[in-house]
């Protein structure tokens, strides 16, 4: 997981204490409404805009701090989309609606403008790009359906619903359902945009930036002499630059000791002791058995920036690598399991 940089701490740190201020002038000004700390808690945690801003406060806050998983791709980019539905929801549908002074004034100016804009600036500035995955946005969706779901149901109980539009005695059942099915629409292609956006700024990796190998012998075959050597998925991937359908590949859930190696050429590629479960469908290890025994190149088919592995031995297509990986580099290399073939280590090798 890759680690954030002094500047991006910073930064990060002046917007959990944005999100902090607002929610701590909140508080002060809902318990002075209700006569009751703990009451005006809960009250406030009936919100999306309070819940969400807990969430950056807390998220932003380990950030600054230093802790790699708050560095997570998936975890700021969720919390960069449901920060920014907050600003949207409130400037189309929300604001105006209540006449506010003094805290509670500064409060909501604090969590619905100022956060909302801070976060998007600082994932654009500082966050670490080329982690996103596709299906990150069908999972962000689940959250404005979690939340609708949960606020109906306090709704249900007391009869006192956050929002306008999820007022279920004004607005019916079938009404309220689709405000909801709505948003949901929305966050999930809000999702898909900025998982886009993340490719597009994801940092490249050159073939002049990776390591190469003046003394490994090279082997290059005619394509008539690879197809001999190859099964048709193998000569496919390795030679097409093909992609296996994910959880298929025979080495996918392999978890015996020994080493990774290049299925046309014999290449040393990974060690046992690199490769991890990322829940991707395909092998995924956490850097090769040495660097000089791959090459990175920019990748850009099907519409998105990615680095592609190949053996720099044969030159054969590997897989690709991306910034999200558990080790001390924050690597992860998603790669087929037709290029490879698996040589058990034997006991005490």
């Amino acid at each position: 997981m890759s680690s954030l940089s002094g500047a991006a701490r910073l930064a990060a740190l002046l917007v959990a204490l944005t999100a902090w201020a607002g929610l701590a002038i909140q508080w002060q000004a809902s318990t002075a409404l209700t006569g009751s700390a703990g009451a005006a808690l809960w009250a406030m945690l009936r919100f999306f805009t309070i819940l969400t801003n807990v969430l950056v406060a807390i998220v932003f806050t380990a950030a600054a701090l230093g802790a790699k998983r708050a560095a997570r791709p998936f975890l700021l980019g969720g919390t960069t989309l449901a920060i920014l539905l907050v600003g949207i929801v409130y400037f189309l549908l929300l604001r105006g609606l209540l006449e506010l002074s003094a805290g509670a004034l500064l409060a909501d100016t604090l969590l619905h403008m100022v956060t909302p804009a801070l976060v998007p600036l600082w994932w654009l500035a500082f966050a670490p790009k080329g982690g996103l995955r596709p299906r990150d946005p069908l999972l962000w969706a689940l959250l404005p359906l979690a939340y609708f779901a949960y606020a109906l149901a306090r709704g249900a109980a007391d009869g006192r619903y956050p929002y306008p539009f999820m007022n279920v005695a004004a607005l019916g059942w079938g009404q309220t359902l689709v405000n909801g099915l709505a948003i949901a629409a929305g966050f999930l292609v809000a999702g898909l945009l900025l998982v886009r956006l993340d490719r597009a700024l994801a940092p490249l990796t050159s073939a002049a930036d990776a390591p190469t190998s003046p003394d490994m012998d090279k082997m290059d075959l005619p394509e008539a002499e690879w197809k001999e050597r190859l099964t048709p998925e193998q000569y496919h991937v390795l030679r097409e630059g093909g992609t296996e359908r994910a959880f298929t590949g025979v080495l996918y859930d392999n978890h015996d000791d020994g080493a990774y190696r290049c299925a046309a050429c014999g290449n040393e590629l990974f060690d046992s002791g690199t490769k991890f479960d990322s829940g991707s469908g395909w092998p995924s290890f956490t850097g090769p058995a040495a660097k000089d025994h791959v090459t990175l190149l920019e990748d850009n088919s099907h519409g998105m920036r990615r680095v592609e592995v190949r053996c720099a031995k044969c030159g054969g297509h590997l897989g690709h690598v991306f910034p999200d990986g558990p080790g001390p580099e924050g690597l992860r290399y998603c790669i087929n399991s037709a290029a490879l073939d698996f040589e058990a280590r034997e006991d005490g090798k």
